[in-house]
Parts: C-alpha cells; sequence; structure tokens
C-alpha cells in the first residue's frame, strides 16, 4: 500500500497519456520513480542478500514493486473491462490448447490472452481477514494483469481466456481461489501423439512430453471431468467435429454461438503463435495418428509397455 501511496502522490493515474501502451507508461514511472530522489526519501529499502554469496540482489525489490504496480492497474483495468467468468484454458503440453486459444479469441465477447502467464503456477499461504483463515493464492498475480495494459482490449470483450499447458496442475487451487467464479477447459490428445510430439522451437530433435507428464496431467482431468466448472474435450474431436466440439464448448461457457464461427480465422486475435513455429491454419488431421510413423515405432512401444496409458488411452477411447 505504501508503493500504491507513493504512484498516487506522483499523479501516475492523473497524467496517464491517452494514446500509447499503458503498460510502457506505468513501466517508465516505475523505473524514473526508482531512480529519484523523491522515491528514496518515501520508501526505505531493506537490504536483500543471495543466501549463496552473501550479496545484495537489488532486483528482488524491484521485482516486488513492479509486481504491485502491474498487479493493481491491470487489476483496475479487468474490473472495468471484463464482467464474466474468465476462462482458463490447461492440459498436458502439445495438446492444442493454442489451437483453442486460437478459436475462442474469435468469438466477440472473449479477449483471448496471447501469452502464457504462468499466473496460476506457483501459490502461496495468504491469510484472509475476512474469513479468519489461512488460504491460497497465486504468488505472481502480475503476470496475469500486466497483460491487460500490454494489450489493446476491443470494447466487446467481456471476459478473458488464458492457456498456459501447466496450469492444469493446479485446476483444483484455481477453482477453490475464484469459487464459482471462473470455467477451465481441458484437452486431451491421444498420449501416442503426445509423446511423438516435438516443439518447433524448443529442442525440436527431442520428443518434448515425457511418458510421466502426459500419465500425471490426463489424469488430473479425469479426476475433475464431473465438475460442473470444467469441461472436457478431446483435440480429435476439435478438428474432425469441429461444429458439434465448439458447439458444446459455447453451451459449457454460456455463450451465444457466432453466426460466423466457422470463419474463427479471419475473427481471432491469435494469428500467430511460436508454439505452433507458424502462422493459424484452417483444422486438417495430418497431425491425428502422427504416432504411426516409422521412426516413432520405438518411443510408441516404450509407451504402450507402460500398464497405466494402455489403462489411460482406452478409458478415453483411443484403444
Amino acid at each position: 500500500m505504501v508503493i500504491l501511496k507513493i504512484l498516487t502522490d506522483c499523479h501516475v493515474v492523473k497524467n496517464t497519456p491517452r494514446n500509447g501502451s499503458l503498460f510502457k507508461y506505468i513501466f517508465s514511472i516505475v523505473q524514473n520513480e526508482i531512480i529519484s530522489n523523491e522515491f528514496n526519501r518515501k520508501i526505505k529499502l531493506k537490504n536483500i542478500k543471495n543466501s549463496n554469496t552473501n550479496q545484495l540482489v537489488p532486483g528482488h525489490w524491484f521485482q516486488s514493486f513492479a509486481g504491485e504496480v502491474f498487479t493493481y492497474f491491470g487489476k483496475k483495468r479487468a474490473e472495468k473491462k471484463f464482467s464474466s467468468k474468465p476462462i482458463i484454458i490447461g492440459a498436458c503440453p502439445r495438446s492444442g490448447t493454442t489451437l483453442l486459444l486460437s478459436v475462442l479469441g474469435a468469438h466477440p465477447n472473449i479477449f483471448a490472452i496471447p501469452d502464457q502467464t504462468y499466473a496460476f503456477n506457483e501459490w502461496k499461504e495468504q491469510f484472509d481477514e475476512a474469513t479468519k483463515r489461512t488460504i491460497v493464492v497465486p504468488s505472481r498475480p502480475d503476470r496475469l494483469y500486466r497483460t491487460f495494459l500490454k494489450y489493446s482490449i476491443p470494447n466487446s470483450k467481456n471476459r478473458w481466456c488464458e492457456k498456459t499447458p501447466i496450469h492444469i496442475k493446479s485446476f483444483e487451487k484455481i477453482l477453490e481461489y475464484y469459487k464459482e467464479n471462473v470455467q477451465l477447459i481441458n484437452i486431451f490428445r491421444d498420449g501416442r501423439d503426445i509423446v511423438t510430439s516435438k516443439h518447433p522451437k524448443h529442442n525440436p530433435d527431442q520428443y518434448w512430453v515425457s511418458i510421466e507428464r502426459w500419465i500425471e496431467d490426463v489424469s488430473i482431468g479425469i479426476k475433475l471431468d464431473q465438475h460442473p466448472q470444467v469441461l472436457n474435450i478431446r483435440y480429435e474431436d476439435l478438428v474432425i467435429s469441429f461444429d458439434e466440439t465448439i458447439k458444446k464448448i459455447y453451451i459449457f461457457l454460456q455463450e451465444q454461438i457466432p453466426s460466423n464461427y466457422q470463419n474463427w480465422i479471419e475473427q481471432t486475435n491469435i494469428k500467430y503463435s511460436k508454439h505452433w513455429g507458424d502462422s493459424v491454419k484452417k483444422f486438417h488431421s495430418n497431425s491425428i495418428g502422427r504416432w504411426k510413423k516409422p521412426e516413432h515405432k520405438e518411443r510408441v512401444k516404450e509407451l504402450l509397455k507402460n500398464e497405466k496409458v494402455v489403462e489411460l488411452l482406452k478409458r478415453l477411447n483411443y484403444l
């Protein structure tokens, strides 16, 4: 709160420009105020030392300060722009989360956040004055809220949609944190295609997802299958039975199905992703059954030796 009072004294809110990037402007204010004498007179900074080197680490307090700033202003903007429940997408990596995000970003009411925020990847305990009990909250909410300052958000968008695959591991915490005010979507994909997939940017010559990771993430999705705020879909259904699947998703989200939903490529704000390594393209089934290629024979053989894998593949109707 001291930090926010300083920003108020420095007229950050009053002098925010109407044009240009709010994100960049606030960041410049943070930097300028940190090095100003006025700032240093108003706040006492503790010396933080690296436990290994015993050296001062000034970036720690700056990160905390910047995080408070972005959270404060980003949250204010989110409260003003978004009136409907947020949507959070999670899944095992290489399951089609970016594709789904791009499709949903074409809906006139949904703002698809282009970045993977990792905002719900780390959690901490915090005492809640209202309930007089300890609760678990995200450690870095600024990772989410800074995106609302970074990007231009059309006036028609009244809810945000975020996707970071690893957030599947935090689905239960997210449900506890947001209570009934969130909807979660998980995508299943044939484990044989997952573990034979390679990331176009990160280690493109190696398989990207371990067998253990697929088992863990898919098991979480199955566990939450009956939760009213969680929707499980299959990647293959999204690609092959697009009309039926997208209607199912919009019914779950309680959103009207756009008349031009089949032209989502023209409408979405997600036109390119490093996770594709390419621009968005129309659906095709070429990525389904890639595990059948001869070069993946040993990898698939290793996968199917695992009894838990076979059980999950049967449970999801892949075997």
